[in-house]
């Protein structure tokens, strides 16, 4: 009669299994996807390290898979985390990695939005980042 509710922890689980079998599968996209899910959870769960880890892992794999959406929502994630922890710096470089992603898959809005988000929070101008 009652639908039995999942705890996050049951979640989780589930979700680290099916990320096994995808990377297992080679389903590269859908891995992603269900890292993504996990690291959100994580998050809302209070495990920001294990989260990170996950993010940055997820952002490797993303760009070695030349998934370059896919990567860009990674990015921002990971630039969220580090504005939340003051790290402007980190921050900033994610905002850059992901509003050239977004350039190059010709998403104005997207890439607008980042420019924006990094004019109003002081990163540098993408010529001083890329001028190194």
């Amino acid at each position: 009669f009652f639908a039995k509710k999942r705890t996050a922890l049951q979640d989780a689980s589930a979700l680290r299994r099916s990320i096994d079998r995808l990377k297992a599968k080679g389903d590269t996209q859908a891995m992603l996807e269900a890292t993504m899910k996990l690291s959100r959870l994580l998050l809302d769960k209070g495990e920001r390290k294990e989260a990170d880890g996950l993010l940055r892992d997820a952002a490797s794999t993303a760009a070695k898979s030349k998934l370059e959406a896919e990567h860009a929502e990674v990015r921002l994630e990971l630039a969220n985390l580090a504005k939340a922890d003051g790290d402007m710096t980190s921050a900033c470089e994610h905002w850059q990695i992901a509003l050239q992603l977004y350039h190059d898959l010709n998403r104005k809005e997207d890439r607008d939005q980042i420019a924006k988000c990094m004019k109003d929070c002081g990163c540098p101008t993408a010529w001083f980042l890329n001028s190194f």
